[in-house]
């Protein structure tokens, strides 16, 4: 118990607030965005726009942020990691529906091999960052397909509006307990994923508002 990150920082301070924010949020990314963007597919039987490589990846990366959660002991990551079953739910429809290009052949690949390299190599902040280069692309590939297609189609814009928000509080977690690694990649995230959200909302049925 008192090597948990957040019992050592326990008190009312930036780090205890985001952590509790970011474990709050990652319930409500679970519910209101991930579960909606699989009603939405499920409902409309169609994943026009939808990435199979932004949800493999995000998949197999927070796996991967769990093994690194566990190793820096803290509560916030080792929660937030249970995104990864929703992410794999969305995954599964989209590979049931069409069949993956062979970017997302190789970006999905890619990431099965995270989680182990994480738990293997003693580099743990170098490895996430490192992943999480993947995991910009893995976005940007979903902001690309949107644009290309000049239609969100049945990407839901509810849960690219959860992550960025929950993002917000993870760039606050971040820098409060100093990982270099988590604030290189939770600012850039943050850019990304609000750019994928206005997209979303830019080219969706009914314009400039929330579908």
């Amino acid at each position: 118990m008192s090597s948990i990150l957040e019992y050592q920082n326990w008190g009312w301070n930036a780090i205890i607030v985001s952590s509790f924010a970011t474990i709050i949020l990652t319930c409500f990314q679970y519910r209101l965005g991930i579960w909606n963007q699989y009603l939405t597919i499920k409902r409309a039987d169609s994943v026009k726009s939808v990435s199979a490589a932004w949800h493999g990846y995000f998949t197999f990366l927070f796996v991967a942020v769990g093994v690194y959660g566990y190793h820096h002991h803290s509560i916030a990551m080792i929660f937030n990691s249970i995104l990864a079953t929703g992410h794999f739910m969305v995954f599964r429809e989209i590979i049931r529906r069409r069949k993956m290009t062979k970017t997302e052949k190789s970006v999905v690949a890619t990431a099965i091999c995270i989680p182990f390299a994480m738990g293997l190599f003693p580099w743990k902040e170098s490895m996430l960052l490192i992943a999480n280069i993947g995991n910009i692309f893995s976005l940007s590939m979903q902001s690309w397909t949107i644009w290309r297609n000049q239609d969100a189609g049945d990407v839901d814009s509810q849960l690219l509006l959860v992550y960025l928000i929950a993002t917000v509080f993870w760039v606050i977690y971040s820098f409060a307990v100093g990982l270099w690694a988590m604030k290189i990649i939770v600012t850039v995230f943050l850019c990304m994923i609000s750019l994928t959200y206005w997209l979303s909302i830019k080219y969706s049925k009914g314009g400039m508002t929330c579908r």
